[in-house]
Parts: C-alpha cells; sequence; structure tokens
C-alpha cells in the first residue's frame, strides 16, 4: 500500500510504513496533518488511502508552506492549507461551518529539512549563515539576539533545560566571552565557539559538541514546547469518534509532553495504541539518517 513518497524534494516523510500499519484497514475522509512542513506526510495520505480523503494541513513557516502548496497542487481541491502555528488549531476550524472533527490528526515535530538545507536561517553549525533560526520572520527575536544579549546565566539554563545539555553553563561563558570582543552573527560562527569550548573528547567525537545548543536555541527562538502543548491539548477535541493521533517527535522534552498528555486522557474515552513509542526500522534509517531519533506514539479516541 506504501507508495514511493520521496519524489524529487529534499524532505522525506518519517515512519510512514508504520503509519500505513495503523490505518490500512481505515477508510477515513478527513486528516489533518498539523505539521504539514515540505507536504511528505500530506503527500502520503493523499496518495494512498481513501479517494475521497480531504486534508488540512497547518505550516508556521512561509518559505517550508510554499513548497507544500507546489508539492500538493494537484490535489487541490482535495487540501486546505493554513500558514499560520499549530497552536490556532481552533481558530482556523472554526472559520468552517460546523465542528469540523477528523479521522486522522497527526503531528511531526520534526525540523524541515528545508530548515537545515535551504533556508538560509543559520539552523546548522556547518553553515555560514546568519544566525536567524526562527520558522515565522515576523515572530519573535532571532537567535542573535539571544546569544548577544541575554545573561550569561539564563543562556546557561536554556542549555541545559532545553537542550538537556550538561556543558550548559560552560558554553554560556565561552558565549559570553566572546561576545565582550565581537558580536556574534553566522551560525558558524556560534559553532565554533561551542567546539573550542568544548573538552578534548568532545572536539573529536562524532557528534559536533554544539548539537545540543543550537537545538536549545531553535526550541527558545520558537517557544516550540509551549506551542506544542497548546497544539496538543486542543487537537483532541477535533478528533472524531474511532480516530486516531499520531504524535512523531524527535527528543525526548517532545516524547515526555506526549505520554504525559496521553496518560493524563480520559480512560474511558481514549485508548493507547502503543504503550512503548514506536522507531523507526534499520532500514529506513540507512536511508534517511534524519529519522534514526524519531518516536512515533498513537492513541485512538474510543467514545
Amino acid at each position: 500500500m506504501v507508495s514511493d513518497t520521496s519524489t524529487s524534494y529534499s524532505h522525506l516523510p518519517v515512519m510512514v510504513k508504520e503509519i500505513d500499519e495503523f490505518f490500512r484497514h481505515f477508510r477515513f475522509k478527513r486528516v489533518l496533518d498539523c505539521t504539514l512542513g515540505e507536504g511528505g506526510h500530506s503527500e502520503f495520505f493523499l496518495e494512498n488511502f481513501s479517494p475521497d480523503i480531504f486534508l488540512t494541513g497547518i505550516e508556521r513557516d512561509p518559505a517550508v508552506y510554499r513548497i507544500a502548496q507546489n508539492r500538493l497542487e494537484r490535489f487541490k481541491e482535495k487540501t486546505q492549507l493554513f500558514n499560520c502555528s499549530f497552536s490556532r488549531i481552533d481558530e482556523i476550524l472554526s472559520q468552517k461551518e460546523g465542528v469540523q472533527l477528523f479521522n486522522c490528526i497527526l503531528f511531526d515535530i520534526g525540523i524541515s529539512s528545508f530548515h537545515v538545507d535551504k533556508s538560509g536561517k543559520g539552523f546548522s553549525f556547518q553553515k555560514d549563515e546568519k544566525l536567524d533560526m526562527r520558522f515565522d520572520p515576523e515572530e519573535g527575536e532571532p537567535a542573535s539576539e539571544v546569544v548577544n544579549k541575554m545573561k550569561k546565566d539564563d543562556l546557561a539554563d536554556i542549555f541545559f533545560y532545553l537542550g538537556e545539555e550538561r556543558l550548559s553553563r560552560r558554553y554560556a561563558e565561552a558565549i559570553f566571552n566572546y561576545r565582550m570582543k565581537k558580536k556574534i552573527e553566522t551560525s558558524f560562527e556560534l559553532g565554533e565557539i561551542i567546539r573550542n569550548a568544548a573538552p578534548g573528547p568532545l572536539k573529536r567525537s562524532r557528534i559536533h559538541p554544539a548539537t545540543r545548543v543550537f537545538q536549545a536555541l531553535r526550541i527558545f527562538v520558537n517557544n516550540e514546547l509551549d506551542e506544542f502543548k497548546n497544539a496538543l491539548e486542543k487537537s483532541v477535541s477535533f478528533l472524531e469518534t474511532g480516530g486516531r493521533l499520531i504524535v512523531i517527535s524527535y527528543h525526548s522534552l517532545e516524547d515526555r509532553i506526549v505520554k504525559t498528555f496521553f496518560k493524563g486522557l480520559d480512560r474511558e474515552d481514549f485508548l493507547i495504541l502503543t504503550k512503548k513509542p514506536l522507531c523507526p526500522s534499520p532500514e529506513e534509517i540507512k536511508n534517511n539518517n534524519r529519522s534514526r531519533s524519531a518516536k512515533m506514539r498513537v492513541i485512538e479516541r474510543v467514545k
């Protein structure tokens, strides 16, 4: 049932075979993709499931939204796409007449391949780009403002709590000392500050020592965890009886939110279908290394 959704786009939708397992016998009509991204998962649903399916998609980043529009152009009669944060899900759906309920709601919380490879916003320490990191250029402050103006202890807290970086104080100190001499402007520059401040073994590690720092900054700049909690809580009210909510997360902070939220739902109304999170197959990881940290949890509304 699963078709090749790679096309010529850089983004490969994660864990589509596992999603297929949960919906193989579904004859559903309404899908809500809360993290449209470059349109990979939406394209998968539209290509592989019932011909009368209608999909609603939400994407925060205007540039990524345009990519998804182009990718799904041939399905324009079967889609309705919105360029805004998924935390506004209730506002979006209230624009429609009557209460809109969905058979499937999907969250794929991973960063888009476009952000890392092509956005020019400084998401990668391997590129020498302006340090911005905002999904929506009209919201919040760029990451450069955070690293150049925030107090040292506050920076360390961001790295520790949002990146789970045990050397948070050390790296915040290095940033503070560097910016006393020169303003930090690019992603590569910040990556080198962290690499130079790292202990010797970490400098030689396969994983760049700035990985968790960049993750933490991105989460902070976009207020990702609060946005996600808000959207997740709102989403279940739009899930019809028998419908399923799928969440794919990529680090422990996100997965913890999902696990806690699922456990807190009324057990008479919801059934957790994944006692433990599902992970990508070795074959998928081999073909798409960025899928390696993905974890998928699924819940069903039973009444």
